[in-house]
């Protein structure tokens, strides 16, 4: 089909307008993008007469979308609190992306024989939505029980987001597509017969009743989003993952999702409450496996980890202690971030590397322990830990070292970390060349050393320290896009830079703040 954009669209609808109505004598109209244009198709049929009302400025309960409309475009109708129902023409071919998503008080949608496409999250979020009914005349489409198929039942496309209960998928189905039964709020349990191959990312996401999930025999792919496990996730309360025992790829064990012969665990369902000691087969947790289990409280590693993937244990509240074993050699990107009931963290031995923001927002955690192998810290590894107070690394670490509680990269003469629950003075012992790491710092003096040279990236982000003094000359700042040296002290409040006479460099003001001249 060919679509052309109606000439009075730009003009009309420009900056978002509010415009009532619009005239579109002799078009055919696609409604969509939120109102942000209308567009004519090709002059097939009887062409409209008279004005298209926008809904989204009339907020009617009731709406019968008029004859000649052949699609309704993305995100067209997206969160209409008020409306109620819907009455689709017979001239309408297709339904984009999110046309209906979060209209919460749709309660069913009648989709006629011409359409030939819906795209992805149409009713998404259609939380009082009990049905879906389709034509039976319909050649791409059809319903049972009022969810949404393809024509021969193979493929579940929607489940309606106000469906309760528990619900038992329809033997026969092969596929679980995208979304299938994203954010279907009120279902307290899926029953997945053993006809489903394949269930693929987002199916069940943010099915928040949602409090078991039965899986056939004959799953054989679980899709993730890349980087992000996300198909089971904002369950908070799924307690069980079950699996039948002739399932070859997958299985479970005590309601805890894993594959390859429980040498991979892919899913730790949110509401599963206590401890939990990783099975010593699992040699592999897949991101995002464990994120928001906020009745977790304890883990334990199994013989056999020696990665932790990206965000795996992120935002589980509840956690308050990690045993890792000797074997782990990795802990990946934000791993552990706002686990906010850890005190205290212990890096065994083994582990030589530590990801970007592996502990971010751990608000209590009070101890870092770094083992002898560490020999990369990503950044923001400790950022946003409140209330620590020391970082201790083992005397045998060829590349990290420690004073007075504050974490030092021998190799580059630089302060990686100083913690933010350290307070009162502190003066950065002489031969060190780079700083970094004050961020969130709740020290009110810093002394500078003369060998100081450079201050990298967003060092002192909204760090609460009153005054810093530079024993020699301004030093550079590095790491930060040209002219935004103030990005190195951005948000530290009534911060001023005070300098020793006679020394170089130094203007009114550095990297934004003032300065003034420091009098022994």
């Amino acid at each position: 089909m060919n679509h052309l954009l109606h000439p009075e669209a730009d003009k009309e609808f420009a900056g978002a307008i509010p415009l009532k109505v619009i005239s579109l004598k002799n078009y055919f109209a696609l409604i969509g993008l939120g109102f942000l244009g209308v567009v004519s198709t090709q002059a097939q049929m009887q062409p409209m007469s008279g004005p298209v009302v926008m809904p989204w400025v009339q907020k009617q309960a009731n709406l019968v979308i008029p004859y000649g409309v052949t699609v309704i475009g993305s995100i067209a109708y997206e969160g209409h609190g008020q409306l109620t129902h819907v009455k689709l023409p017979d001239s309408l071919k297709s339904i984009e992306f999110g046309a209906f998503s979060h209209c919460y008080n749709l309660t069913d949608i009648i989709i006629p024989a011409s359409v030939t496409n819906i795209g992805e999250v149409a009713f998404t979020g259609c939380v009082r939505m009990t049905k879906i009914i389709v034509d039976p005349s319909n050649s791409v489409y059809s319903s049972v029980d009022g969810v949404l198929f393809n024509k021969d039942r193979t493929e579940l496309i929607t489940c309606p987001g106000g469906k309760t209960g528990n619900y038992v998928i329809p033997d026969g189905v092969i596929e679980l597509d995208d979304n299938a039964f994203h954010e279907a709020e009120h279902l307290a349990g899926v029953t997945i017969p053993n006809s489903v191959t394949t269930i693929e990312s987002h199916s069940f996401y943010g099915c928040t009743a949602l409090t078991n999930i039965s899986i056939g025999k004959n799953v054989s792919t679980i899709v993730d989003d890349g980087d992000e496990w996300i198909t089971f996730s904002e369950c908070p309360n799924l307690a069980s993952i079950n699996v039948d025992l002739r399932n070859p790829t997958y299985s479970s064990v005590d309601g805890v999702l894993y594959k390859n012969n429980n040498t991979v665990l892919v899913k730790y369902p949110e509401a599963k409450v206590g401890n939990f000691k990783v099975p010593n087969s699992v040699t592999e947790i897949e991101n995002h496996s464990f994120p928001r289990s906020l009745h977790l409280t304890s883990i334990s590693m199994g013989d056999n980890i020696k990665i932790i993937e990206t965000h795996t244990f992120e935002n589980c509240f509840g956690l308050t202690n990690v045993l890792f074993d000797k074997k782990l050699k990795d802990i990946g990107d934000a791993a552990f971030a706002s686990c906010t009931n850890l005190t205290s963290v212990k890096i065994p031995d083994d582990v030589t590397d530590i990801g970007d923001s592996a502990f971010y927002g751990c608000a209590n955690v009070t101890t870092v322990t770094i083992g002898k192998k560490v020999i990369s810290i990503g950044d923001g590894c400790f950022s946003d830990c409140r209330n620590l107070k020391a970082i201790i690394v083992n005397k045998d670490n060829s590349t990290y070292g420690a004073a007075d509680g504050v974490l030092f990269n021998k190799r580059d003469s630089a302060i990686v970390k100083c913690p933010e629950g350290k307070t009162g003075s502190y003066t950065i012992p002489d031969g060190i060349v780079k700083i970094m790491g004050f961020e969130f710092s709740t020290l009110t003096n810093i002394i500078v050393p003369k060998s100081v040279k450079t201050i990298e990236g967003q060092a002192f982000l909204n760090s609460r320290v009153v005054a810093i003094y530079f024993e020699g000359n301004a030093p550079k700042i590095t790491g930060l896009p040209r002219h935004a040296d103030e990005l190195a002290f951005a948000d530290c409040g009534n911060l001023i830079i005070y300098y020793r006479p006679g020394t170089k460099g130094w203007k009114a003001e550095f990297a934004g703040l003032p300065t003034a001249v420091w009098k022994k």
